[in-house]
């Protein structure tokens, strides 16, 4: 049985990304270190924390090396990007409250 606590951690773990700066990497990783005792709360950091490390990667790079490159036309990939971590980073939320476990899109080769 999950409890309200660990419930409450790991939708904080998914929300975070709503927080501007770098916050929403940072408060994951202070869970995962934090709860590590908690496999439902670890789990769900860890997820929070991965997807959004690699968006953010992914997100530099594109605008760094697209911009030089391909110019604006990078820009879109980034939205599309973000966007999905955004929904995602809801939807992950919510299973989260409920009890359940949620796999980000894309993620699960690298999570492995």
């Amino acid at each position: 049985e999950v409890t309200n606590e660990s419930k409450i951690w790991s939708v904080v773990a998914h929300l975070s990304y709503l927080l501007a700066g770098v916050g929403f990497i940072i408060i994951p990783g202070i869970i995962m270190m934090l709860k590590k005792e908690d496999r439902f709360v670890y789990y769900h950091a860890k997820q929070a924390f991965t997807a959004q490390v690699v968006v953010s990667l992914f997100s530099v790079l594109a605008v760094s090396t697209g911009y030089l490159i391909l110019g604006m036309f990078a820009l879109p990939f980034v939205f599309v990007f973000v966007l999905v971590l955004f929904v995602s980073s809801v939807i992950a939320g919510i299973r989260a409250a409920k009890g359940q476990l949620f796999d980000y899109p894309f993620m699960k080769k690298i999570m492995e």
